[in-house]
């Protein structure tokens, strides 16, 4: 059945190009008499330029194989066999009258006219047939998100190309810091301005959506184009990388959020499972602010390696219900203990590793968000500072075999209270250098504090911030 319903086409498709041979001749007489009525004495002619013609074109079509392109993706090699196919069947034509007619009463304005008349209507009738069926199968314009394209290099084009037939966005514009490109179309896109701009653009012209297409971007061109569109507050999406994109197509299809790796400018870093495994399985772990985005993340991790038992400790009732409810899913075999409370509570702290002694404690319990504690420095220290150290002494008395300290040392320059150096030294040298009362052991074996800030998943990190 396929194969009948493919010679159908085919012959639909030759019949319909043959066709327009004899009405490229006769509109070209037209033409030529001023739009008037043929003369009769050039009736026979005529009758004899359509008798030659029409088998001329038929074998020059066939020859050059034109039924055989499908209309629905016609394009420039298309036109191009139809201009050869064209012309060849004018030289077969022009031999066929001479040899019966000598060309005798042939107009040679209608000889001039008549291919270009054919080669007009039959890829004509292609391209048409392409455009009607590309804006038929595509969302009508309010349907679609507006989109403003970051970049008007050859992946720009190529992805213009694609919305352009059937992608879910409308392309408004590009931007592009080339100012040879400034003011210039691609496929009827206009560049509209630099990637500056685009605040600008995207308040102008309601753009929902920004799609970066620039797979050869470094780190420093993804974080300047992700402050823009954080700064516009649109969301953004990018092509992939030109070692992800092995075969240079630059589709719709492909474009994603932008990762944590497109704004690291490398992969990122994975962990040692063996080690990990040391440190975590069969052993009880404690993580406090277990709620937080750095605190669920830690749970997750952890639960992953089996321990014999997980403590989360958090303050916050709503965010302790979920980290909980997902550790239950994901993990039914992970032995898990949801403790709502506060680190400054020193009675609680010291209960807790009473009752469940941890040889891992995760301290990710802390206030990491900069302007808001420079509003509130009281709270900070009391929080930041006497919450730790009470956490960490406890730790000590307990004997508790590692305490990793997520440090409020936060990757800015020293400007509050957050990050006075004053502040963090007498925090971090409180944990690691001095035993606390009445402990059995000098310190805990090993304390480290890596930077929140380095923690790609925080919700205050730009990488977060990427992903909303």
């Amino acid at each position: 059945m396929g194969k009948i319903e493919l010679l159908r086409n085919r012959w639909v498709v030759f019949a319909h190009d043959v066709l327009w041979v004899p009405v490229a001749i006769t509109v070209a007489y037209w033409i030529r008499f001023n739009l008037g009525v043929l003369p009769d004495a050039l009736t026979q002619e005529y009758l004899y330029f359509i008798a030659v013609a029409v088998p001329a074109h038929a074998i020059s079509f066939w020859i050059f194989g034109c039924y055989r392109g499908v209309w629905r993706f016609a394009s420039i090699p298309d036109l191009v066999r139809i201009f050869w196919a064209g012309s060849s069947g004018l030289l077969l034509t022009l031999l066929g009258l001479f040899v019966f007619i000598r060309l005798n009463e042939i107009p040679r304005s209608v000889m001039l006219l008549y291919p270009l008349l054919l080669i007009g209507g039959v890829g004509g009738a292609r391209i048409l047939y392409r455009s009607v069926r590309d804006h038929g199968l595509r969302p009508t314009l309010e349907q679609r998100k507006h989109a403003l394209i970051v970049g008007a290099g050859r992946a720009g084009e190529m992805l213009v190309r694609d919305l352009r037939r059937h992608g879910p966005f409308f392309p408004i514009g590009f931007v592009d810091d080339n100012p040879l490109k400034l003011g210039q179309e691609v496929h009827g896109v206009r560049v509209r301005g630099r990637i500056d701009d685009l605040p600008t653009l995207v308040e102008s012209f309601g753009i929902d959506i920004v799609l970066i297409a620039i797979p050869s971007a470094n780190r420093a061109v993804m974080d300047r184009i992700v402050d823009l569109c954080n700064e516009a507050n649109v969301e953004f999406r990018t092509l992939p990388s030109i070692e992800e994109l092995a075969d240079g197509r630059a589709e719709a299809s492909r474009l994603r959020p932008v990762t944590v790796g497109d704004l690291l400018g490398r992969e990122a870093n994975t962990l040692d499972n063996a080690v990990v495994d040391k440190l975590v399985t069969d052993h009880c772990v404690m993580v406090t602010g277990g709620g937080g985005s750095i605190g669920s993340e830690l749970c997750r991790q952890v639960a992953m390696h089996k321990p014999s038992k997980l403590v989360v400790v958090d303050n916050s009732e709503f965010n302790l219900y979920r980290i909980e409810m997902e550790l239950l899913t994901r993990f039914p075999g992970v032995e898990t203990h949801a403790v709502i409370g506060d680190i400054r509570n020193a009675a609680l702290i010291e209960n807790l590793f009473s009752t469940f002694k941890p040889s891992l404690v995760f301290h990710a319990a802390a206030y990491k968000h900069v302007p808001i504690l420079e509003e509130n420095p009281c709270q900070g220290v009391e929080n930041n500072v006497l919450g730790t150290k009470i956490v960490a002494d406890a730790a000590v008395r307990h004997d508790a075999a590692r305490f990793v300290l997520i440090s409020t040392d936060k990757t800015v320059n020293p400007t509050s209270v957050m990050s006075r150096p004053s502040v963090s030294r007498s925090c971090t040298a409180r944990i690691s250098g001095e035993p606390a009362p009445r402990s059995s052991s000098p310190r805990v074996s090993a304390m480290c504090w890596p930077r929140a800030g380095r923690w790609c998943r925080c919700s205050r990190s730009r990488f977060a911030t990427a992903d909303r």
